[in-house]
């Protein structure tokens, strides 16, 4: 889902929720819409702290007889730790400190850190076609919030119901893990 299309079923949302069947007119759909980013931005927050963005930072590092360790900056985007895989298999042996990666300078390979990241933040300038960040299975939660507060001063029953709609969904979203193997190889014996 994208961002123009979370403000359309917001906007819909809106309308079909509305206590008085008074259709809003352009212009006040104009002002909600100047406000609609940001609610979304804040939804998409919210969304994230409860089932993260998955991303990965890659880098390599030579080794060396030195003693110590490299510095690697952690991604602006850093929210929460995962792990850390070293030429694709498990690596334990480094830390975080001070928004660092430190890795020992004698490792030598290709490693890949993987941590939940912060959506990106949206402002006016964010187009209708960004793509949401957060899962799938959550961004159908996202014009609820949207509508809800946009609606929030003028009409706090219909904000109220949509804002409860969302939160209510909101509490039975969790993880859905899909990290499983593509091909899975036959062990059985004929």
């Amino acid at each position: 889902m994208n961002l123009g299309e979370v403000k359309k079923k917001a906007l819909s949302l809106m309308a079909e929720y509305s206590i008085d069947g008074v259709e809003i007119s352009a212009a006040e759909n104009a002002d909600y819409l100047n406000r609609m980013n940001r609610f979304a931005s804040d939804a998409q927050m919210e969304i994230s702290d409860k089932v993260g963005i998955e991303s990965s930072y890659l880098f390599v590092q030579t080794g060396t007889s030195e003693e110590g360790y490299n510095k690697y900056t952690l991604p602006i985007d850093f929210k929460e730790h995962l792990h850390m895989n070293l030429d694709d298999e498990r690596f334990n042996n480094y830390r975080l400190e001070n928004k660092n990666i430190l890795v020992k300078k004698s490792v030598t390979g290709s490693f890949e850190f993987f941590y939940f990241k912060n959506p990106q933040e949206l402002t006016l300038d964010t187009p209708d076609s960004y793509e949401l960040e957060v899962d799938v299975h959550t961004q159908n939660l996202i014009p609820y919030f949207v509508g809800g507060m946009s609606l929030h001063d003028e009409n706090p029953a219909v904000a109220d119901r949509l804002l409860n709609m969302y939160f209510g969904k909101l509490n039975t979203v969790s993880k859905r893990y899909d990290d499983f193997p593509i091909n899975i190889q036959s062990v059985y014996t004929v």
